[in-house]
């Protein structure tokens, strides 16, 4: 689980495809920080100076200052107490200035991890009026058109997927089987399939 703040300015995109077809409202650009990805070793932090300086190459990179940041990954060397005030300070480049500290919360959730429907997250989240975030919609690959893994042998030896559950022994010709129905879905509805896990996550 993740935790998020608003550092972002409104946004136009000319092409429209960042409005939200059913409120006509821009939809916002999230990035996030917490590895270490231009330093040797690809660490997992939480420091100040991490969160500070990639919020810095973020807006370099994209032009634009993303509307929510993402502080990813657990860091068991850094406390909440350095990377929350740091938080604070980037969030001074925000449209509006945030009333909590955090202002949304980011967990797995797909047709393939459910269990945040049931274990209070998203109704804590809703009831303190926080975003809700949803990491890896299409299932770490599952729910994307161009799956073309056989069989858990097919990942490669560096795949983190060969470690997850979802993707060993029978679970994997299980879920596969699921897969092949949302497929027929998609193909009754005239979509993709990954429009299909993202209209799934949105309702």
């Amino acid at each position: 689980i993740t935790i998020a703040v608003q550092t972002g300015s409104p946004i136009a995109v000319q092409t429209g495809s960042l409005i939200d077809v059913q409120t006509g409202s821009p939809r916002g650009i999230a990035s996030k920080c917490g590895f270490a990805v231009f330093e040797q070793g690809m660490a997992v932090t939480k420091s100040a100076s991490h969160i500070k300086k990639y919020i810095n190459g973020t807006i370099e990179r994209l032009g634009l200052t993303p509307d929510l940041y993402n502080l990813h990954r657990i860091d068991p060397n850094t406390p909440l107490e350095e990377s929350i005030p740091a938080l604070d300070e980037i969030a001074g480049k925000t449209k509006r200035t945030p009333v909590a500290k955090i202002d949304a919360v980011q967990a797995e959730y797909s047709t393939f991890e459910t269990v945040h429907e049931t274990d209070g997250l998203i109704e804590t989240t809703r009831g303190l009026g926080l975003a809700y975030v949803a990491y890896s919609p299409l299932g770490h690959g599952w729910l994307v058109d161009d799956f073309s893994f056989k069989n858990p042998d097919d990942f490669a030896l560096d795949d983190f997927r060969r470690g997850s559950p979802k993707f060993q022994g029978e679970n994997f010709y299980k879920n596969k089987a699921i897969v092949d129905e949302i497929k027929k879905l998609a193909a009754r509805k005239g979509c993709s399939l990954p429009q299909i896990a993202l209209a799934w996550v949105a309702a």
